[in-house]
Parts: structure tokens; C-alpha cells; sequence
């Protein structure tokens, strides 16, 4: 009876640990697109700064980052050819945030002549 009882306590600890863990972080989602024409971008690639954490957007331009640290963070956009969009997003744990990320055409650089001036 006693092994059966540390058994169930186990169990139940086990379950609620991992429980725990999977609240520990928060979740980013929503949509990259082009600001001049409204477009969605698929295969936009957004970061989380300082972190390892990535995500790419899907045919329709949408994007989800889970398990986000709570507190408040750096995320960025980029897409080949517009520039680069960043938020800072306030995380809070087991929620889910919803950021659009409006992408535009990327500054250019003053051309330099053959000289170099």
C-alpha cells in the first residue's frame, strides 16, 4: 500500500511539474506584411533577441513563438529586400500576444563613385 501511495505521488508530482514548466513562458503570434501593398510575407524569419528562439512565417504571412521568457523582449523581422522591423513585446506567462509586424522598403545607401567618395 505505502509503494502504491509513493507511486500516485510521484505521478501526480511528475504531471504537475511539467505543467508548471509549460506556463513557464509566454507565446508571440501573428502576421509580417508588406506595409506599401498590404501583403502578407510568407517565409519572413523573425528572432528573439538574445535567444535562440526563431520562427519562420507560413504561406498566408502568419508566425507563432512559444515558450518566450517572461518579461519584456526584442523581437525582429526580416524579409529579403525590406528592411528590418523590430517590437519590443512585454511577455507575461501562459499568454499569447498578438504582434503585427508591417514590413517596408529598406533604406538605401548613399552610392559611392569608383573613387570611393
Amino acid at each position: 500500500m505505502k509503494h502504491r501511495t509513493a507511486l500516485t505521488f510521484m505521478a501526480v508530482w511528475i504531471f504537475t511539474s511539467v505543467a508548471a514548466e509549460a506556463q513557464t513562458g509566454g507565446t508571440i503570434e501573428g502576421r509580417v506584411y508588406n506595409q506599401a501593398t498590404g501583403v502578407n510575407l510568407a517565409r519572413a524569419r523573425l528572432t528573439v533577441e538574445g535567444t535562440l528562439l526563431e520562427a519562420f512565417t507560413d504561406a498566408d504571412g502568419r508566425y507563432r513563438l512559444s515558450n518566450v521568457s517572461p518579461g519584456q523582449v526584442q523581437v525582429k523581422a526580416f524579409y529579403t529586400g525590406l528592411g528590418l522591423s523590430t517590437r519590443s513585446i512585454n511577455v507575461t506567462p501562459g499568454q499569447t500576444i498578438q504582434q503585427e509586424f508591417p514590413m517596408s522598403a529598406a533604406q538605401q545607401k548613399p552610392e559611392m563613385d569608383a573613387s570611393g567618395a
